[in-house]
């Protein structure tokens, strides 16, 4: 992503804490025009637990919002949704989970230049299998609302959020 000049590179990094534990960290670096390295970032939120980018989206005022997924003993694979400010200082991270212990992972982010974040996904549980997961939030992390979508009605296939834009005339 790209904003007044300066470049915004979202990145992954997994590494092994002990033989055969994954551990991973969701990470933001920031560079000039010249690709020189102005200020970097990165969120793990517990030891052992692995997190994953997954996209990013900046407003009007510079601010980083960033999707991924933590996989997390309790309750699975989890969408972790993280708002950084223009200098790529920490500023909130928020969890979605489905009930119960299953996978859900977030697709795709878009930023309105206002800081509302529109975020589209899959969500998974053992009665409905997969769903569309569609969140908008305010830029302060505030849950606007959510909805989960079946293509076919009360069948438990394979649904999968995958794109998500708005409208910015309307605002939809």
């Amino acid at each position: 992503k790209v904003l007044n000049d300066f470049i915004y590179v979202l990145v992954a990094a997994q590494y092994y804490t002990t033989p055969g534990v994954t551990e991973g960290n969701i990470g933001v670096i920031k560079l000039d025009s010249n690709l020189n390295l102005v200020n970097q970032f990165s969120f793990n939120s517990d030891p052992g637990i692995e997190e994953m980018p997954v996209d990013m989206g900046l407003d009007q005022w510079g601010n980083v919002y960033v999707i991924g997924w933590a996989e997390r003993p309790a309750t699975g694979r989890d969408f972790v949704f993280i708002k950084l400010d223009q200098n790529l200082n920490f500023i909130f991270s928020k969890y979605n989970s489905s009930p119960g212990n299953y996978s859900d992972e977030p697709s795709e982010i878009a930023v309105e230049a206002n800081g509302v974040c529109n975020i589209v996904g899959t969500r998974n549980s053992l009665a409905k299998g997969s769903q569309i997961a569609v969140f908008k939030y305010w830029g302060n992390g505030i849950l606007l609302w959510q909805k989960n979508y079946d293509i076919r009605s009360n069948q438990a296939l394979l649904d999968l959020g995958k794109y998500v834009a708005f409208d910015p005339v309307n605002s939809d």
